[in-house]
């Protein structure tokens, strides 16, 4: 999404609903002209910050489930390999 205008800018900013990332990324360049009107550059910054803490989130819970497949997978391969041992002894 692009804001063609900082009057659009700042309608979409009225809005209460959180900004997606592309409206953030959209709004990056008009920060400048925002500043003048009271709380717009602070919710920006807020809905960035917000974003972030959800992308450290979502990225904590993924590698949390790749650790467990990690450490599942090699009981599996210790396994094997000892019964492999096994066997042939």
């Amino acid at each position: 999404m692009n804001f063609e205008t900082e009057q659009q800018a700042r309608l979409r900013l009225q809005d209460p609903k959180d900004l997606t990332e592309d409206e953030a990324r959209a709004l990056i360049p008009l920060l400048g002209g925002l500043v003048t009107y009271p709380g717009h550059a602070q919710r920006i910054h807020l809905d960035l910050a917000l974003q972030q803490i959800a992308a450290i989130n979502r990225f904590n819970k993924t590698s949390g489930r790749l650790i467990a497949i990690s450490i599942i997978a090699s009981f599996c391969q210790v396994f094997v390999a000892a019964v492999v041992w096994w066997t042939r002894h």
